[in-house]
């Protein structure tokens, strides 16, 4: 009788870790839905720029890509995610704390910023 408690408790266990993985999957589903499908831009949509794909959502879509005519040493805080902490901010080279928002970047002189990007 005791086996056979401990057997139903430990089905019983197996049932509800199971039903917990794949709710997280339906869940997910029914919250996101499909992701949008864009039509290809314009053929001279960027013609002097530089094209920025757009990060992933919490849904994993991506939104339409950014057109940046130029770049400026304020670039990167629109292009570079919040958890990379080594990139270039087109110029100089620069790291992110870990633990809050203060970013110490070197000081060259640039006639003209480049795309930002991450290193790590």
């Amino acid at each position: 009788m005791k086996k056979t408690i401990q057997i139903i408790i430990l089905v019983l266990i197996v049932l509800v870790t199971l039903s917990m993985i794949f709710w997280d999957d339906v869940q997910e589903d029914l919250l996101c839905g499909p992701c949008p499908q864009y039509s290809a831009p314009p053929p001279n949509w960027c013609e002097n720029g530089t094209i920025v794909p757009s990060e992933p959502n919490e849904c994993g879509c991506f939104g339409f890509p950014t057109c940046y005519e130029s770049f400026d040493h304020n670039s990167w805080k629109e292009i570079i995610d919040d958890d990379c902490r080594k990139f270039s901010d087109g110029c100089n080279k620069c790291t992110r704390s870990r633990f809050s928002d203060v970013v110490g970047c070197t000081k060259m002189h640039c006639e003209e910023y480049q795309m930002p990007k991450c290193l790590d």
